[in-house]
């Protein structure tokens, strides 16, 4: 039998048409192909085998260095798929070519993948999505939505002169800030490993005395600098970890030599650290006021130390401002995925990468998700896992455990023992009947992480929109604080 792309497209619109009505979108159709044999297709197009197709696929990509040929939708076949529907996905042409292997031959488009894709597909209420983002628009913590298109190129040129002084005087930054204030900055760092003879450590992102120890023995007698970042500067993490440094900036260059070595990112008018700054002449950068600080890593919060490292801001930046016209798509696909999933009573969210270089982006992850969606007893609760290290831990639970969690792989490119490990996860739990998300990212570097950063803005802020509760504040933060506060 010849099993081709209209016959395909017929497969999906029986697969769809009962839950959606019209197939939404179809990323990819190559120009057709042609299986042979019933070990691959059987009498009824529907009965596919899946995984004698996707190996042979698997080894057409190995083979030619191909990109993203066809994919299986995996996930959330149990939950709103005919069980063999299949979803065919392409990415962006560059020149055609025809692979053979065996009885398959496959016409495909080589490419190089240029956006953000997701390999599912949800029902998009488009008038809601419309509401949602005129109402992120207009919100007052909603600058960050166009920021990429709109950069200060005054402060973007300040900024940059500073971080040439810190790396021409420092082998040290230290960075001193919580939550928003650093886990973006140091999930970039960690995962891109830049090069700089400057290097960066954290402090002031928790209250142990041993930990703070550890950093001030680590500058040691070497030459260093400071980068607070705090809106308010009266944090009590930060401010603690800034009393110290500051103290041990004092002894080595004196009040005049140190605070020459300050850099204060905080409020632009008001603030115990903007008037201690404005004080003592420390350079200043703005924290905005209509970005809060988990949303705050394209700012100068994260774009100081981002140049100090090494990281290429300008392919950062160029990455979010693209992702600005196109990943709407996609990330409302996620939102409302995430949303539906949560109405059926999927209250926890996993995400899971393949690469532990990426720990500290599911940190941010998880705070971006958590403090956006966290309130009025609604959201869904973010975890998150590195594979494989972690299939050695908690994989049981995922496997065989409460079936009240779902599954967000960040599919980056990489090595193709990883990509078996990441198959091998997909198929494993789903045949365990977790729903399993892929949020597929074309580069590893700079540009791939500034499209993914912004995608993830994007669609955490509409579901938080969909759960009916304001993606841009944090009540609850407080709850401790005054707790806190009681006890000193």
């Amino acid at each position: 039998p010849v099993f081709t792309v209209v016959d395909a497209l017929k497969v999906v619109a029986r697969s769809f048409g009962d839950v959606f009505g019209i197939i939404r979108s179809i990323q990819v159709i190559a120009d057709g192909f042609d299986a042979v044999g019933d070990t691959i297709f059987q009498e009824d197009p529907e009965a596919i085998v899946f995984e004698e197709f996707s190996h042979r696929i698997r080894t057409l990509n190995a083979k030619y260095n191909a990109n993203l040929v066809f994919h299986f939708l995996y996930p959330l076949n149990y939950l709103i798929l005919p069980k063999n529907s299949i979803y065919l996905y392409y990415t962006t042409l560059c020149e055609k070519k025809q692979y053979r292997n065996g009885k398959i031959s496959v016409i495909i488009e080589e490419t190089e993948a240029k956006m953000i894709t997701v390999n599912f597909s949800s029902k998009v209420d488009a008038e809601r999505l419309s509401q949602i983002l005129a109402e992120i628009q207009k919100d007052p913590m909603g600058g960050w939505y166009d920021l990429p298109k709109r950069v200060d190129m005054g402060e973007f040129a300040r900024i940059k002169e500073a971080a040439k002084k810190i790396n021409d005087e420092s082998e040290y930054l230290v960075c001193i800030g919580i939550g928003g204030s650093y886990l973006g900055h140091r999930a970039l760092i960690e995962a891109l490993r830049p090069e700089s003879e400057t290097k960066i450590i954290y402090a002031g992102n928790s209250l142990s005395k041993r930990e703070l120890d550890y950093a001030l023995n680590e500058v040691g007698d070497h030459d260093f600098s400071i980068n607070v970042i705090s809106k308010s500067g009266t944090t009590l993490e930060p401010a603690i970890a800034f009393t110290e440094f500051k103290k041990k900036l004092v002894e080595k260059y004196g009040e005049e030599g140190a605070y020459a070595r300050i850099y204060a990112t905080t409020d632009a008018e008001k603030g115990t650290l903007h008037d201690e700054a404005v004080a003592n002449g420390y350079t200043r950068f703005v924290v905005p006021d209509n970005i809060g600080g988990r949303y705050s890593v394209l700012t100068a919060v994260g774009l100081l130390p981002l140049i100090v490292a090494g990281v290429d801001i300008d392919k950062l930046l160029e990455g979010a401002a693209e992702a600005v016209d196109s990943v709407k798509e996609p990330a409302s696909q996620y939102a409302w995925m995430r949303y539906t999933l949560g109405q059926r009573n999927y209250d926890t969210e996993v995400f899971a990468s393949f690469e532990p270089c990426t720990m500290y982006f599911n940190e941010w992850l998880k705070q971006l998700f958590g403090e956006s969606e966290g309130k009025n007893q609604q959201g869904i609760f973010p975890a998150s896992v590195i594979y494989s290290t972690d299939l050695h831990s908690l994989g049981q639970f995922m496997q065989d455990g409460r079936r009240n969690l779902f599954e967000t792989i960040l599919n980056f490119p990489t090595d193709e023992m990883n990509q078996k490990v990441v198959s091998a996860v997909v198929k494993a739990h789903t045949a365990g009947n977790i729903p399993v998300l892929s949020i597929n990212v074309p580069t590893f570097d700079e540009k791939g992480f500034g499209e993914l950063i912004y995608f993830f803005e994007l669609s955490c802020a509409i579901s938080a929109k969909l759960f009916g509760v304001n993606p841009f504040d944090q009540p609850g933060v407080e709850a401790y604080k005054n707790e806190l506060k009681q006890l000193l």
